[in-house]
């Protein structure tokens, strides 16, 4: 049964599964085949619009990278390959594969007791982010206050030095930078100018683009969120309960903020790769991607760039150093499944393996150890009841910070 399934999923990824996930959500909710249908396309083709971007940035990318490694000559033993050796691991186990199963089966079950009101039927297929932990696991064991008063935005940027604020352009000149910091050394060649303006192009491209693309995949959503709202209200499990839908964080990468912090982020997490003692990874496939990690900072500073960018470059290096722990494991790890290393004397790593609470738990689960295991549990419980007792402060907090910022902006807009 797990080799059919992981046969499936392998042959059609999540391109496939998530829109062919989307349409059963959809039905369930009792929406017309028809809409259910669009909505899935939709998702379906925002995937693999979102996926081409990244790919072809991530191609960009990589070479100025790698000139910026033999620039410095500095020795990083392990190389960031992305997230296909992590999936190769993910679901190399039976246990991987029962968790695709187990994962949307346990979802239902906590929203139906009220553990919580979040239902993330979008991102079963990348689950494997989650799942590679448990894998790795059973491979092993075989046993199953700063910055406050700045206020840098993209409206702000905007105001202030007009056209080249828009996205487009503040891409433009980030990848000029990137550029110019690749090429620092042969300057005075036509070839690493015709880098460096291809790199520009490039991240101004992404800029443009992928808000567009981001937003029909947005769309998908909007037939199961009705619906599911519709269906929940008159049913025992929903009636005067908030019924949130959570989607792949791929839908915030295009937002003028998210990109511009991720962008900005990409030559320090470079130069923290460099400089970090104790890293041993050099981060490659991950950049192109650090849009998806800089969510959460830009969302908690309400879209402030600078807070955003700090808060990233501080996470980044806590990432740094995990992903540096288990790159020695993570390789020997994947060879055993298949994953082909070139070279005995380089480590791979799929940045995924760089969830500092992933990795912390898997560690005192390794332990074998009641006492540890046991603690983290009642930590995990404690965090739980702390969150759900105050939940309604901490969002009356962000929704009144959001608000804030909106009144400041439109005042100053009057006063303009």
């Amino acid at each position: 049964m797990w080799a059919v399934l992981k046969t499936f999923f392998d042959t059609f990824g999540n391109y496939i599964t998530v829109p062919i996930i989307l349409f059963i959500i959809a039905r369930i909710f009792k929406a017309p085949v028809k809409k259910a249908f669009m909505s899935a396309v939709l998702a379906g083709v925002g995937l693999k619009g979102m996926a081409f971007i990244t790919s072809a940035f991530g191609a960009i990318l990589s070479p100025l990278v790698q000139q910026i490694v033999e620039a410095t000559g500095i020795n990083l033993p392990a190389l960031d390959v992305g997230w296909q050796a992590v999936a190769s691991v993910a679901y190399s186990t039976d246990i991987g594969m029962m968790f695709l199963g187990v994962g949307l089966l346990f979802q239902v079950i906590l929203y139906l007791i009220k553990w919580t009101d979040i239902f993330m039927p979008s991102d079963l297929w990348n689950n494997y982010s989650i799942i590679v932990w448990g894998s790795m696991f059973f491979q092993i064991k075989q046993n199953l206050f700063m910055f406050d008063k700045v206020n840098v935005r993209p409206e702000t940027i905007k105001k202030k030095i007009g056209f080249l604020g828009e996205p487009m352009y503040i891409g433009l000149i980030i990848g000029l930078i990137l550029g110019i910091i690749g090429n620092i050394t042969n300057l005075g060649t036509m070839p690493a100018w015709g880098q460096i303006a291809n790199v520009a192009v490039t991240c101004a491209a992404v800029m443009a683009i992928f808000p567009k693309v981001a937003g029909l995949f947005a769309s998908a959503f909007t037939t199961i969120t009705d619906y599911s709202r519709k269906t929940l209200k008159n049913s025992k499990y929903g009636k005067d309960r908030e019924f949130i839908i959570s989607v792949n964080d791929a839908l915030g990468y295009g937002e003028a903020a998210t990109l511009t912090t991720g962008l900005l982020v990409i030559p320090i997490a470079v130069l923290l790769a460099f400089i970090l003692p104790g890293n041993i990874v050099v981060p490659v496939m991950v950049l192109p991607s650090l849009p998806y990690m800089v969510e959460v900072p830009v969302s908690l500073s309400d879209g402030n760039i600078v807070k955003s960018t700090v808060a990233a470059s501080i996470v980044f290096a806590a990432k740094l150093l995990m992903a540096s722990s288990w790159a020695a494991v993570f390789t020997e790890i994947a060879v055993n499944v298949g994953f082909e290393v070139t070279s005995g004397t380089v480590l791979i790593i799929g940045f995924i393996m760089s969830n500092c609470t992933a990795g912390l738990i898997t560690y005192a689960f390794l332990t074998m150890n009641p006492i540890v295991i046991l603690a983290v549990v009642a930590l995990y419980l404690i965090f739980y009841v702390l969150f759900k007792k105050n939940k309604t402060a901490v969002w009356d907090y962000l929704e009144n910070n959001a608000m804030k910022y909106k009144a400041n902006s439109g005042q100053a807009v009057l006063q303009n």
